[in-house]
């Protein structure tokens, strides 16, 4: 309830929906010990294209909006003039709410989340009912412009967008940003294995893990193994993702439909 409260709270002020966004966008970047050796490693003589090859390259191919105003001057130090290295650096920004103009010129421009009260109003969309949304919709951001989205507004995981001349996003950009969606588990959602028993008239079910879901009294003249188990252990034990009951052998006795993951939800909640 108290988690709810300050959301809806920081939909109605900007620094508080910052206060919300800025640690989970932060988490997806490189950390600042990462981001030192990174910033140390740099080639002599680099490109925009190797620019983006050594940060698929890296632990962590994303930065924040403040590392990308320092890759910058670092790189207007050295005498980077070429406009794609602010393609490059503000394409993989996870907290594109941050890219402003004077700091980050055109990457502002073709990556930013717009000025005033359209930005702020676009900003507070990106908040979702818990932390997992959020960090959903904070990766929805990234990818719109990056692959293409179906007419639902799913994605198709087809790289596709503007600028891709400029940005060097490829294939392994994607794959390794799926890959960070799956470690925070808000590209998919796990089954929940549920093992069962029939004897004596009921069925006992456990978790894999040994928990007990409880004993349930087969219906008279039932299935043990009917629709009926399969619901009643779904009541029992809510899971936000598919509840699937095996026998004692491993065969599938029941699952459940299709569970709509944190991303899917973000996707159709932010649809364009």
């Amino acid at each position: 309830r108290m988690e709810a409260k300050s959301r809806r709270r920081a939909t109605e002020d900007v620094a508080s929906t910052e206060a919300v966004l800025d640690p989970l966008a932060r988490q997806l970047a490189m950390r600042p010990q990462e981001f030192a050796h990174f910033l140390r490693s740099l080639g002599t003589d680099l490109s925009p294209q190797g620019l983006a090859r050594q940060m698929r390259a890296s632990s962590a191919p994303l930065i924040t909006a403040a590392q990308a105003k320092q890759l910058l001057e670092t790189l207007r130090t050295r005498g980077e003039g070429d406009y794609r290295y602010f393609h490059v650096l503000c394409s993989r920004v996870a907290d594109p709410w941050h890219l402003n103009a004077e700091d980050h010129g055109i990457g502002f421009c073709y990556y930013g989340c717009g000025v005033n009260s359209d930005r702020d109003e676009f900003v507070a969309r990106l908040l979702g009912d818990s932390d997992k949304d959020t960090v959903a919709a904070i990766f929805w951001r990234l990818l719109r412009g990056r692959i293409r989205f179906d007419s639902d507004g799913m994605p198709s995981w087809v790289l596709g967008g503007a600028f891709a001349d400029e940005n060097f996003w490829t294939g392994d950009d994607v794959r390794l940003v799926r890959d960070e969606m799956r470690a925070r588990m808000v590209h998919e959602v796990p089954d929940v294995i549920v093992s069962c028993r029939h004897a004596e008239g009921s069925v006992r079910c456990t978790t894999l893990g040994g928990a007990d879901v409880g004993a349930f009294a087969v219906p008279a003249d039932g299935d043990p193994y009917g629709d009926w188990l399969g619901k009643a252990v779904a009541e029992a034990a809510p899971h936000p993702g598919r509840v699937c009951l095996v026998g004692a052998s491993g065969q599938v006795l029941w699952r459940s439909e299709h569970a709509p993951s944190a991303f899917e939800r973000a996707c159709a909640r932010l649809r364009l």
